[in-house]
């Protein structure tokens, strides 16, 4: 994670000032000192939402009230060809109810579609932070839960105090793990998932469908909801059949009819677009882009430097151990896999999640009071921001070294 190249440029930084009177030394520290910080900052740079900046008003809300009265949010957004192109302030609070607010407002200006996604594509998705906006303006992420529990991030998924869930595993997969894990359902603190609406967290976003942002029991094809960062609509998840579709892609798309929509300028037609799902990846695998084509696995995968690179094991939801490679987005829908390794071939350090034992806390005392926040892309600095503040630090240690 990122947070570690800044800790080890931070400490790299602190030993070579301490020890810059021996000039041995110095020398070897200030090779540390470049190495590191300049590792931080090109990883810094690549967590920073593509596109997006602080907003210079967003209204005089402190903090999001849980009944989502102080959402904000102005779209200037032009539909053409299936995409949609233009400038999105919010405060990022959710527009309903939520047992997961409040969170706390963050003003920004998110461009469409974003400069790293505006080419032909596709583009590898993130596998942590936005993958778009709803028509509300909150943040949608792709599927993957950061990790939590005792192994990594307090609170305990358990209402004994056990268990935790890997980083890099959907929601979905997650829950059904720790069902089994937990010794049923009603043993999982679910709040810690997704509240009504299928949010969580602070800041607020979803992980799947946000269900209370349009009426599911609608017939026909389900309306636009939101915008996924290479512009494309990201639909509810239905088709015009009143169905969920069954030739969605690797991303979650698919080219088919989208109904007429006055409000945000879409004209009906056959066009690529998104649908969230009840299946992984839920909201976006990857990004089609402007070639609006469909992605296969293999392409998908092909674009991840995740995939492949680690695998755990999960169990499904009749309790049975599988395959999952972790942190890899890009999913067969119809069978919910994202790898063909079975639990019995799965490669060679793959752990099962499992429950661990009780910590010598209460489960009360491990219930939160707010959402736990969850590691995401750093969504407010721009990377020449950085990029100039790293130059300036690179000069002070130049001339650290010759003094």
């Amino acid at each position: 994670l990122c947070d570690g190249e800044w800790m080890a440029c931070l400490q790299s930084s602190s030993v070579y000032l301490l020890s810059f009177s021996k000039r041995e030394v110095e020398l070897k520290m200030f090779r540390w000192v470049i190495v590191s910080c300049v590792t931080a900052t090109v990883c810094f740079s690549q967590r920073t939402v593509s596109g997006q900046k602080p907003a210079t008003s967003c209204g005089d809300a402190t903090k999001c009230n849980s009944d989502g009265t102080t959402n904000y949010h102005q779209r200037d957004l032009t539909w053409s060809g299936g995409r949609f192109s233009g400038k999105f302030i919010t405060n990022l609070c959710p527009a309903h109810a939520s047992s997961n607010a409040p969170a706390t407002p963050r003003c920004i200006e998110q461009t469409f579609p974003a400069p790293r996604y505006s080419g032909s594509g596709p583009f590898a998705s993130p596998v942590r932070g936005i993958v778009g906006l709803t028509l509300n303006g909150v943040s949608i992420y792709g599927p993957m839960e950061a990790g939590f529990g005792s192994q990594f991030n307090a609170p305990n998924p358990c209402m004994s105090g056990e268990g935790y869930c890997h980083p890099g595993v959907d929601v979905a997969a997650c829950l059904d793990s720790l069902t089994a894990v937990c010794g049923g359902a009603d043993n999982v603190r679910t709040r810690l998932f997704a509240d009504r609406c299928g949010g969580h967290a602070n800041p607020y976003h979803y992980h799947e469908n946000p269900s209370c942002d349009y009426d599911i029991s609608l017939t026909g094809h389900s309306p636009l909801i939101g915008i996924a960062l290479d512009g494309i609509g990201i639909y509810g998840i239905n088709e015009e059949t009143g169905t969920p579709p069954t030739d969605l892609d690797s991303c979650n798309g698919h080219i088919g009819p989208v109904p007429s929509d006055d409000v945000n300028g879409v004209q009906g037609g056959s066009y690529y677009h998104y649908h969230v799902t009840t299946k992984p990846p839920h909201t976006i695998g990857c990004f089609a882009g402007a070639s609006m084509a469909s992605v296969s696995v293999e392409t998908c995968r092909s674009l991840s430097s995740n995939c492949g690179s680690g695998f755990v094991k999960v169990f499904n939801a009749a309790g049975v151990q599988r395959c999952y490679d972790d942190d890899c987005t890009c999913f067969t829908v119809l069978n919910e896999s994202n790898t063909h390794y079975s639990a019995a071939d799965c490669p060679d350090g793959s752990a099962p999640i499992e429950a661990e034992r009780p910590l010598s806390a209460s489960p009360d005392t491990l219930e939160p009071t707010t959402p736990f926040p969850e590691l995401e892309q750093m969504p407010s600095p721009s990377s020449s921001g950085t990029l100039v503040l790293s130059f300036f630090s690179f000069v002070v240690l130049v001339a650290i070294s010759l003094f």
